[in-house]
């Protein structure tokens, strides 16, 4: 399902999130690790996934939502699905009167506070939720040497599944391409941002017939194994060892009650 004013909460991710390609920086924020977030959190609402504009379509909307809600699954957390955020989000937005400023189509910051106030405590009272995943697949740019592109802990070549020897010169090229990142945050309601994190998609132009060309934006997100990697990427370090730490939490929980 998409949900275009997630994109107003998304704004600092997208800013936060510029690493360069492969170089670690922990996702974790705010002094939260692995074990304490395993600790404080069980149940995990989605927010609807966001796309760049004419990017994405609803079957590549459920399946990200699909995959993500596979992997924190497969961590031991419980999922919301987005379309309780949603429906949450726009009964207040439509109660309020909406959020945007019918002179200049600007948010009323105030208005759109209340909204997000309103969809997060409804989320925790109906649905004992802790925390909320914002996704978002963003352009980034992906630097190339010698015919590959790497970027956000992914690598491909910028000749698609063409072998470069066919594309003289392409191996001595330096440069950068537009690519597709998956953008991956997590809010505590009580606490704000704890975990950011991200995975590269694909390349969004391909240098094919001695010329780089953009990739048509209807064959964009059409690979369902590239998805499913950036999604692992995104939430690795909540995955990893995920259900070993919980399984290791619940036995600890236990000992510490028979004291």
């Amino acid at each position: 399902m998409r949900c275009p004013q997630i994109g107003v909460l998304l704004v600092l991710l997208s800013a936060a999130l510029q690493a360069k390609a492969g170089v670690f920086d922990s996702p974790w924020r705010d002094g939260m690790d692995r074990e304490r977030f395993m600790e404080e959190v069980t149940v995990i609402a989605l927010a609807p996934a966001a796309f760049p504009e004419r990017i994405g379509d609803e079957q590549a909307a459920q399946r990200f939502e699909r995959l993500l809600a596979e992997a924190l699954t497969e961590a031991g957390l419980n999922t919301v699905a987005s379309d309780v955020y949603h429906r949450l989000w726009q009964d207040k937005a439509v109660e309020i009167g909406g959020y945007y400023d019918t002179r200049d189509g600007s948010v009323i910051e105030d208005k759109h506070a209340t909204v997000q106030q309103h969809t997060l405590s409804s989320l925790q009272a109906g649905h004992d939720v802790d925390a909320v995943l914002y996704s978002k697949v963003e352009i980034v740019e992906a630097p190339f040497i010698q015919s590959v592109a790497k970027w956000d802990f992914v690598r491909e070549r910028i000749t698609g599944n063409v072998s470069a020897r066919e594309h003289r010169g392409s191996d001595g090229w330096v440069g950068k391409l537009p690519a597709l990142t998956l953008l991956v945050e997590i809010r505590k309601l009580d606490q704000g941002v704890v975990y950011e994190g991200r995975g590269g998609i694909e390349l969004a132009s391909r240098y094919r017939m001695d010329e780089f060309r953009t990739v048509p934006l209807d064959e964009l997100l059409k690979a369902p194994e590239k998805d499913g990697l950036a999604v692992h990427l995104g939430t690795r370090w909540i995955t990893m060892e995920g259900r070993a730490l919980r399984a290791d939490i619940m036995i600890k929980s236990k000992m510490r009650a028979r004291k």
